[in-house]
């Protein structure tokens, strides 16, 4: 399989810290400050914030104990720096001085040719199951994995059909860091470790396929 053709698709990273109270005042302040220099045409408030969004395309959330940025990639280091932006300037508003936890969630895609990534899968992953699943039911697309990797971090990988376009292969690694961070540089490295796990552990992992 061509890992050259991976490629990053969605971005969210988050991060929580001690609740605090903060007023519709201030949030509004900070929907000001941001949409200034990242327009975002939809606020809502919400019991404990705000979300400020583009209609389902992008959004950022600003809590009483969490910040939450969700972007689409084209080119994922712009994703990212948009994403750190986001989060000094939010946490400069509201003081943040340390995150108590981090979560980043990379999606990406690596196409397989038209309709070939359930049969991959099957084919390469499952084996001697592919014959078992019609016990399951009928009208059998494909299946997947999910593998949870206990390290210095809670990781979570899934691999599996893009149902809605068997010509690619989805891929989600959700990383959760519990260890608590006062710099946003860390969170920034949060974010590059995952990044290159997709491009290091996942295109070896699809180049034994």
């Amino acid at each position: 399989m061509n890992t050259e053709m991976l490629e990053c698709k969605r971005l969210t990273v988050g991060a929580l810290y001690r609740p605090m109270r903060i007023d519709h005042a201030l949030l509004n302040r900070i929907y000001a400050d941001i949409t200034r220099k990242y327009p975002y045409s939809d606020l809502k408030h919400l019991p404990d914030g705000i979300r400020m969004a583009n209609g389902n395309v992008n959004d950022f959330f600003v809590q009483n104990n969490r910040l939450q940025v969700n972007e689409p990639v084209e080119v994922f280091h712009a994703a990212k720096e948009k994403a750190m932006d986001l989060f000094d300037m939010a946490s400069r508003s509201l003081n943040i001085s340390e995150f108590a936890a981090t979560g980043v969630k990379i999606i990406a895609a690596i196409p397989t040719g038209k309709g070939e990534a359930g049969n991959i899968l099957l084919r390469e992953v499952f084996g001697a199951l592919g014959n078992k699943f019609s016990v399951l039911g009928g009208g059998f697309k494909g299946a997947g994995l999910r593998v949870v990797l206990h390290e210095e971090a809670v990781r979570q990988v899934k691999i599996e059909p893009f149902f809605g376009d068997l010509s690619s292969i989805y891929i989600e690694v959700d990383t959760q860091y519990p260890k608590p961070v006062k710099k946003l540089e860390e969170i920034d490295e949060a974010v590059n470790g995952c990044y290159d796990y997709i491009f290091e552990n996942i295109a070896a992992f699809f180049k034994e396929l």
